[in-house]
C-alpha cells in the first residue's frame, strides 16, 4: 500500500506513519521521492505539520529533509523487543491559492 498521511487530533498536522525501501533498492532517492509526495499532499491539503517516529538509522535522511528531532526515546513491539526512536516533525510552507 501507498505511504500515508494520517490526520491527527491537532488540526493542521499530521502523522507519517512509515517509509520503507526493500534494501537493494535503497540510495536511489525513493524514500526521498516518497517523503516529497507526501509533504506535497499534505500542504495541498491544507495541514501545516507532520510528525514522524524515526529508527535511529534513518533520523540522519529525515534531518537531511529539515525534520527537527526531540529527545531520543524507545519504542516497545508486542514481543518485548525495544528499539531507540526519535520522534521528529517538519513545518509545512503554506500554499497561496494559485500553488494548491
Amino acid at each position: 500500500s501507498p505511504p500515508s498521511a494520517r490526520p491527527q487530533q491537532n488540526a493542521g498536522t499530521a502523522t507519517v506513519r512509515s517509509i520503507f525501501v526493500a534494501p537493494e533498492c535503497a540510495r536511489r532517492g525513493i524514500a526521498h521521492s516518497l517523503m516529497q509526495r507526501i509533504e506535497s499532499d499534505a500542504a495541498a491539503a491544507g495541514l501545516f505539520e507532520l510528525q514522524l517516529t524515526s529508527t535511529l538509522s534513518g533520523e540522519a535522511f529525515y534531518r537531511a529533509l529539515g525534520y527537527t528531532a526531540e529527545p531520543r526515546g524507545h519504542v516497545v513491539l508486542p514481543d518485548g523487543t525495544a528499539f531507540g526512536c526519535t520522534k521528529m516533525k517538519k513545518p509545512l510552507p503554506l500554499l497561496t491559492p494559485s500553488a494548491a
